[in-house]
């Protein structure tokens, strides 16, 4: 049993990843399920539909997969964390028995996940915006958005744990969140950066060490490998000032793709397993909270 006493982010994190090594093949593999559903969308996508409108209908799509992926990935690790036996079919089997509260919240907390692309395109669309305008707007609309995401970040864990059919008490999951993350907000938002960062630059090593490695077998074609690696450090990095993106291959493209998805795969599970942790040590902090003394 995870200690009870408060966590501090570094905690957190090295928690984290030892939840996630307990049971490395269930987390894997439920990410890896929805890794599968989200490319069948995406091939759907680009089979029937050709078209802005899509375009957009298919990005709610895909923050919705996101969303239902986190939701049975915190099943699980809330199982784990308890030390309970849990297998796949029994995760998804418990989120299907919350969904529906579950699905009215998440399209809530969509709201600010999509507005800033929102914003910037019709931000772009106003031929009287100039740049300056453009940042300040687009930046204030970002914060804003950021502040919500992390306050209501919570939501998962709390319906999952107190917000079950056979719970005796019924939560309104975002006012949970809130609830739990009041006064603390800038700490949250520190560790759920600190574990998104270290996942990220896990992700890049990852994916650069692969290309460079496939390079040297000649399997990147005519592209040059160092190029290569240059294009998904910057890809991933946002790093696109005075920089133009080389003409790539397919077969690169197809190499690149599943090597970002494969590490998708892997490190997802882990953020997951984060905010379940910062929910429960939430609870340890505000509500002297034992798991020891709690069942699901």
């Amino acid at each position: 049993m995870l200690k009870q006493q408060p966590m501090n982010w570094i905690d957190i994190i090295d928690n984290a990843f030892s939840v996630y090594r307990k049971q490395l093949r269930l987390f894997i593999t439920i990410a890896l399920i929805f890794s599968i559903v989200v490319w069948l969308k995406g091939y759907l996508s680009q089979y029937f539909w050709e078209n802005t409108t899509y375009d957009w209908l298919s990005y709610i799509i895909g923050e919705l997969l996101h969303e239902w992926t986190l939701g049975v990935l915190v099943v699980a690790a809330t199982q784990v964390y308890f030390n309970k036996q849990i297998t796949i079919k029994n995760a998804f089997i418990q989120f299907t028995q919350i969904y529906p509260r579950y699905l009215t919240t998440q399209f809530i907390y969509l709201i600010p996940s999509i507005l800033p692309s929102i914003a910037g395109e019709i931000l772009t669309e106003v031929p009287i915006v100039s740049l300056t305008v453009y940042i300040i707007a687009y930046g204030l609309i970002y914060l804003v958005c950021i502040y919500f995401l992390t306050t209501w970040r919570l939501y998962p864990p709390a319906i999952v744990f107190e917000g079950s059919v056979e719970s005796p008490t019924k939560i309104e999951p975002l006012s949970r969140s809130k609830e739990l993350i009041k006064n603390s907000w800038w700490r949250i938002f520190g560790t759920l950066f600190a574990l998104k960062t270290l996942l990220r630059t896990i992700r890049l090593i990852c994916v650069v060490s692969a290309v460079l490695i496939i390079g040297t077998f000649g399997l990147l074609e005519k592209e040059n490998t160092l190029k290569v690696a240059e294009y998904v450090i910057r890809s991933e990095t946002g790093l696109f000032w005075g920089y133009t993106f080389p003409s790539i291959n397919s077969t690169t493209h197809i190499i690149l793709w599943g090597l970002k998805t494969a590490t998708g795969i892997l490190t997802k599970p882990i953020f997951t397993i984060g905010i379940t942790l910062i929910y429960f040590n939430q609870r340890v902090r505000r509500e002297e909270f034992d798991s020891e003394m709690t069942a699901l």
